[in-house]
């Protein structure tokens, strides 16, 4: 029994990346959930976890996509539910809210690569539309890929579910 209250602490780091994750990711820069580089002048626009993008000027916008929104929103509920299941000692609630990251995650990437309106959300980005996989590439003077941010979430995901199954 004193084990597994040592180990409990595993499901609240998972929790802490996953928390950590979803606010870095809201900062634009290269730990956001998503980027897209302008090689040539070193252009970049980011999209975090709740699907606002950032331009290269700075202006943000809200990719039409609420599926994108919802993802987040899973994300950082199951972040938030895994450490208090570990606390109270709950291995249900921590293992439901460990698959509750997983699959905020999972249907972070199903919306990221469902898109095929990118031009919507900037011009320029039409060329993103032909593309064979949204997460990573590169394309002329383009690359783009998922950001730190998603994956710091999905380690935090792992050793959240590692601890849970062990609370």
């Amino acid at each position: 029994m004193a084990k597994n209250t040592n180990l409990k602490f595993i499901a609240v780091i998972g929790g802490i990346l996953g928390i950590i994750a979803v606010l870095i990711g809201l900062l634009p820069s290269e730990v956001s959930w998503w980027y897209v580089k302008e090689t040539v002048f070193n252009n970049a626009e980011y999209l975090n976890a709740f699907g606002y993008y950032t331009d290269y000027n700075g202006q943000v916008s809200f990719v039409d996509d609420y599926l994108i929104l919802i993802s987040g929103i899973i994300f950082l509920a199951g972040s938030v539910l895994i450490m208090y299941g570990a606390v109270k000692e709950q291995k249900g609630i921590a293992i439901i809210s460990g698959v509750l990251m997983i699959v905020g995650l999972v249907l972070f990437c199903v919306a990221l690569n469902a898109n095929e309106n990118w031009d919507a959300v900037a011009p320029y980005l039409d060329w993103l539309d032909n593309q064979s996989t949204v997460f990573y590439g590169e394309f002329l003077i383009w690359r783009w890929g998922l950001g730190i941010g998603f994956y710091l979430g999905a380690v935090g995901a792992v050793i959240g579910i590692i601890g849970a199954l062990v609370v």
